[in-house]
């Protein structure tokens, strides 16, 4: 009887613990988690004689030649399309564009390259790494030799590129 009377207790003990138990609530909001940043977007974009250009997010082509670097662009992979480029040494700050030299600049078409003749780049950051442009940002203006009768006055020139 007295192995009846302790199994019994025993069992209303585990039931009332059972019982008695706390339940989570599903009111309770889990902690938010942290969203991933968004990608960078590679983008280059000026005025190009009253008319916007913009380089697609991954037409573009980095290199070296000696201490410059070039970093170019183009509107499209088909034809028509234009490009813009940029050849700079490794620096930071406002810097003349001329025609020749360290730091000058180029609009083109498939069948014309028009260079700088005068103009300013701005380079707010820039890295470097195995002769490749890894980072560039900043912003440019430039007007370009006139080549058959046509120039070019490149306005509100924008450069934000990261190496992907």
């Amino acid at each position: 009887m007295k192995k009846t009377n302790l199994s019994s207790v025993l069992l209303i003990a585990v039931s009332l613990f059972v019982a008695c138990k706390k339940k989570n609530s599903t009111s309770e909001t889990a902690s938010p988690s942290t969203p991933a940043a968004p990608a960078h977007v590679n983008s280059y974009t000026a005025v190009v004689n009253g008319q916007a250009w913009t380089m697609p997010p991954s037409a573009y082509s980095t290199f070296h030649f000696g201490n410059t670097y070039s970093f170019q662009g183009q509107t499209s992979f088909n034809n028509p399309f234009t490009t813009m480029g940029l050849s700079v040494t490794f620096t930071t700050g406002t810097v003349a564009l001329t025609k020749y030299g360290p730091f000058s600049a180029s609009y083109g078409n498939q069948s014309t390259n028009y260079k700088s003749l005068a103009g300013s780049l701005n380079i707010s950051s820039m890295d470097t790494a195995g002769g490749y442009i890894t980072k560039l940002k900043g912003t440019f203006n430039f007007q370009t030799d006139t080549v058959n009768g046509q120039s070019y006055s490149i306005t509100s020139g924008n450069i934000d590129y990261i190496k992907p």
